[in-house]
């Protein structure tokens, strides 16, 4: 069994104020709650995705639940096998189609931190590909895995390459915590939100591979993971004016 439920924002009722389901109950009750089912009913595997950032000690909820959703699975599903993806980035991710989209419709972009915060992108189909090969694959068990891609970035770097993509960059600007935190406020009572007060907590920490963790990683299963240059232009062109009519070279 393989569980990739999760999500990095509280959904909200049509009433902005009326919260369906916070990160504790989709990050750490429901994978519980799966993992005891799974194990009750008899499965022989059960894979949890988590994050590169979990971290029971974080500022973010988000980085937080999902260290503790990690504990429950053990606890629920001993020998389970736990997956770290860094930022993921794909076709339809909310890592680089949220830069290059709020790229297209503001006139300037907004960075935290001065975009100084460390990631390590990792392309969706070689997270696929590593969980496949754990599938029934004895060395997996009560394992955990840290994916990564090869390229450490800072964000102002990610954000810069995302322009230099769709060929529309707009200025970058660093603004003040406090105004940040005001927008991320009032984007978070709509659907969806590219922006939250969380998501500004999480990304002012570097989300990379560390050189003492004891985790396996792709080297492991005998994967070589992919770089965003020649991958991500498949689906960014269409944020450029002309879409993918203009050359993509």
């Amino acid at each position: 069994m393989i569980n990739l439920i999760g999500k990095d924002y509280d959904t909200k009722h049509i009433l902005p104020w009326w919260v369906n389901y916070d990160q504790d109950e989709v990050n750490v009750e429901i994978p519980s709650r799966l993992a005891r089912t799974a194990k009750e009913c008899g499965v022989r595997q059960f894979i949890h995705v988590s994050a590169l950032a979990a971290n029971s000690e974080s500022p973010s909820d988000w980085a937080r639940t999902k260290a503790l959703g990690e504990a429950e699975v053990r606890r629920s599903f001993p020998g389970a096998t736990i997956v770290r993806p860094a930022d993921v980035f794909g076709d339809e991710d909310r890592f680089l189609n949220t830069y290059a989209s709020m790229a297209r419709a503001l006139p300037r972009f907004l960075l935290n931190n001065d975009g100084t915060p460390l990631k390590q992108p990792v392309w969706c189909n070689d997270v696929a590909n590593a969980i496949h090969a754990m599938v029934q694959n004895p060395d997996a068990i009560d394992q955990t895995y840290e994916l990564a891609g090869p390229d450490v970035m800072s964000t102002k770097e990610v954000v810069e390459f995302v322009f230099q993509q769709i060929k529309r960059p707009p200025e970058v600007v660093d603004l003040p915590p406090l105004f940040l935190h005001g927008l991320a406020t009032l984007m978070e009572f709509g659907p969806n939100p590219k922006l939250t007060r969380d998501k500004l907590k999480l990304d002012s920490q570097d989300i990379i591979l560390q050189s003492d963790s004891n985790a396996a990683t792709f080297a492991d299963l005998g994967i070589t993971p992919s770089g965003m240059e020649h991958i991500s232009i498949r689906f960014l062109h269409q944020y450029r004016l002309g879409g993918h009519f203009l050359e993509t070279s």
